[in-house]
């Protein structure tokens, strides 16, 4: 192309930009359809000018602006949600604020096991009566069991996603 014609395209296109393009052209300058120009124009993410015509240059801002602005994709959205929820679990369990269910689960565990064991002498260094402490070792084995049963139950709902101690699992 010689200097002449480039000149002459420019100042072309410069005059053209002066007075603006339609909404097919412009939509033909950024790829999309005319009828998504007019929703662009409609919900305020481009100006048109006085004249009706659009900026070129004006409106291509705007318009990479506003796709900057949009959120993506739904896929996207849950990608980044996930993401979000991971880094907070992670950050909530570096802090201490987070336990593993099934540390938990092991510490009530052996705590009712200690409890156990602490309570089968009770009996014993009670009462030198025979039938009385059989009596009292009876009633501990129950309460203890029942403890136990409580525990698993919780342990069940927790798992499952149910609410904890809500329906006394367990409970005779």
């Amino acid at each position: 192309m010689t200097k002449q014609k480039t000149a002459r395209n420019t100042r072309a296109t410069a005059a053209k930009q002066r007075k603006g393009m339609s909404q097919a052209e412009f939509g033909r300058h950024v790829d999309v359809s005319q009828q998504r120009v007019q929703q662009l124009l409609a919900s305020g993410t481009i100006t048109a000018m006085t004249n009706g015509k659009i900026d070129p240059d004006v409106a291509r801002i705007q318009y990479v602006r506003a796709i900057r602005r949009s959120p993506g994709s739904e896929e996207a959205r849950r990608v980044a949600a996930a993401r979000a929820a991971h880094i907070e679990l992670q950050t909530a369990r570096e802090r201490n604020e987070l336990i593993l269910f099934d540390d938990v689960q092991t510490c009530v565990a052996e705590i009712i096991s200690t409890f156990s064991r602490e309570l089968a002498g009770v009996a014993a260094a009670s009462t030198r009566d025979l039938p009385q402490r059989e009596t009292i070792q009876t009633n501990l084995n129950a309460a203890i069991e029942r403890c136990k049963r409580r525990l698993d139950g919780m342990c069940q709902d927790a798992a499952a996603g149910r609410p904890l101690g809500g329906h006394g699992a367990g409970d005779d």
